[in-house]
């Protein structure tokens, strides 16, 4: 039987080729099991953690820069090849392509995607990414250091100051549950106080909060309930 050899690099061929022409190697430069942008750029929010390609702000279950990365590639990138199920995929980084800001964080590297063909994990391909970190505040963060946005006036009130125990007590009950209620969700906490003669205004950065706020006095505390709407 007479050698074959690829029709590209001219390297001989043997009965496990893919293509009757072409080397592996050859092959998959011909036909890449994946093809990605050579550059990549996301935004990260140095106060919680949140990452964002576009304007949606996504939370990451862990703060460490690379995860962060990992789990935008996949979303962003590698989407539609991780739904189809067919290739997996590895991620290295090149060490010595990390670029820090002045402060210490994570601003440029390459990152090598390797991915295989699940079926034949012989064809593989892999390709480098310039990825670019950009840091900023997110909206919800930006929000919550200003200290002036709320979405909705929580308003306690008793009719005499003799009463102020009473306001006391709930606004404990308020505070510890809200301090809960962000540790779960950061878009939900009280923006500021402001206490008036009898009582107190919560200032509260969305009306789910309020509404839940309500449910858990209800049970422990006889008021009536007065609501109002105005445009801010």
């Amino acid at each position: 039987m007479s050698h074959r050899f690829c029709a590209v690099c001219g390297k001989e061929l043997d009965n496990k080729a893919l293509h009757y022409n072409l080397c592996i190697n050859c092959y998959l430069n011909e036909n890449p099991l994946f093809e990605l942008p050579d550059s990549f750029s996301i935004k990260i929010c140095n106060e919680c953690g949140k990452y964002s390609k576009k304007e949606e702000w996504i939370q990451y279950e862990s703060n460490d820069v690379f995860s962060i990365i990992e789990d935008a590639v996949k979303k962003f990138l590698l989407k539609n090849y991780l739904k189809s199920n067919l290739i997996a995929f590895t991620f290295i980084y090149d060490d010595q392509s990390f670029s820090y800001s002045s402060n210490g964080l994570l601003k440029s590297l390459k990152l090598i995607v390797n991915g295989k063909l699940i079926e034949n994990p012989k064809l593989n391909y892999e390709q480098k990414v310039d990825i670019r970190v950009n840091y900023e505040l997110c909206k919800n963060c930006s929000n919550l250091k200003s200290g002036n946005y709320f979405l909705s006036i929580l308003q306690l009130r008793v009719k005499s100051e003799n009463c102020s125990d009473i306001i006391a007590d709930a606004l404990s009950v308020i505070q510890n549950f809200a301090k809960n209620q962000f540790i779960e969700d950061n878009r939900q906490y009280i923006s500021k106080l402001e206490e008036q003669k009898y009582g107190v205004d919560l200032f509260l950065s969305t009306n789910e909060l309020m509404n839940r706020i309500i449910s858990i006095l209800k049970p422990n505390y006889n008021f009536i309930l007065k609501r109002s709407k105005k445009l801010i």
